[in-house]
C-alpha cells in the first residue's frame, strides 16, 4: 500500500451545526476555565489572554459556519444544480368591455428571460364561468377552465402568445386570476402567476348598451 495515498479528512464533511457545536463547546470550556484561574491568584496572569482567545473564537464563530456551509453545498452530488429558468406572462383582452353572446380575443402573452429552457405544463383559471369556448388555440387542448399547454417548449429570451376566441353567456364583472405552471430545465414545477383583470360583461340593447340591475 503505497503510505502517500491521500486520505479524506473527516472534518471535510463536517455539517455546519457540527461546527457550531464545537465552537459553543470550546467557548464554555474556556470560559470554565477563566472562572477556576481566577479563582487562583498565582494563575491571575493567564486570565487576560485566555479571554482574549474566547472572544477571537466569538467573532469567528458565523463566519466559520457559513463558510462550512457553502462547501457543504458545492461538494453536494444529490441534484444538479439549476439554470436560471423565468417565465413572465400578460392577459390582454381586444376590448375594454365585452357584450353577452359575442366573441372576444383573450391573449396570453409569455416570454422565458431565464437562461433555460422551460416546459409549459398548463394555464389554470383561464377560462371564466359562464364563457363558452368558440374555438381553441391550435396544438393545445381545453380542460375545464384550464388550458392544457401538452409541454410546449419556450425558449431561453423567447416568447410567444395564445390567442382564444371566447363568447360570455351572462352580464356581470369577471376577475381573471390566472395561474401558469411549467417545468424547469431540470423537471421540477415552477409557477408565475400575472397581473388579474376584469372582464367586464354588459347587454346589448336596441339602443346600444344597457346595463342590468345591480
Amino acid at each position: 500500500m503505497n503510505e502517500n495515498t491521500e486520505k479524506s479528512s473527516p472534518e471535510s464533511n463536517i455539517s455546519p451545526e457540527e461546527v457550531s457545536k464545537k465552537l459553543d463547546y470550546i467557548i464554555k470550556r474556556l470560559d470554565t476555565l477563566e472562572k477556576l484561574i481566577l479563582k487562583n491568584p498565582e494563575y491571575e496572569g493567564l486570565a487576560a489572554p485566555l479571554r482574549l482567545t474566547r472572544m477571537s473564537l466569538g467573532l469567528y464563530e458565523e463566519p466559520l459556519r457559513i463558510a462550512t456551509e457553502m462547501r457543504t453545498t458545492e461538494q453536494s452530488p444529490d441534484k444538479p444544480r439549476a439554470a436560471h429558468v423565468k417565465i413572465q406572462a400578460n392577459i390582454i383582452l381586444n376590448a375594454e368591455e365585452v357584450k353577452v353572446g359575442e366573441d372576444f380575443t383573450l391573449v396570453v402573452e409569455m416570454v422565458n428571460t431565464g437562461s433555460a429552457s422551460a416546459q409549459l405544463v398548463r394555464i389554470q383559471n383561464l377560462i371564466p364561468e359562464g364563457f363558452k369556448v368558440v374555438k381553441e388555440p391550435k396544438g393545445y387542448r381545453v380542460e375545464n377552465n384550464d388550458l392544457s399547454m401538452k409541454r410546449k417548449l419556450l425558449g431561453s429570451c423567447r416568447s410567444m402568445e395564445v390567442r382564444l376566441l371566447l363568447k360570455p353567456s351572462t352580464k356581470g364583472e369577471f376577475t381573471l386570476k390566472t395561474k401558469i405552471i411549467y417545468l424547469d430545465e431540470v423537471g421540477d414545477y415552477q409557477s408565475y402567476e400575472p397581473k388579474p383583470i376584469t372582464i367586464i360583461v354588459k347587454e346589448l340593447g336596441i339602443s346600444g348598451w344597457i346595463r342590468g340591475p345591480v
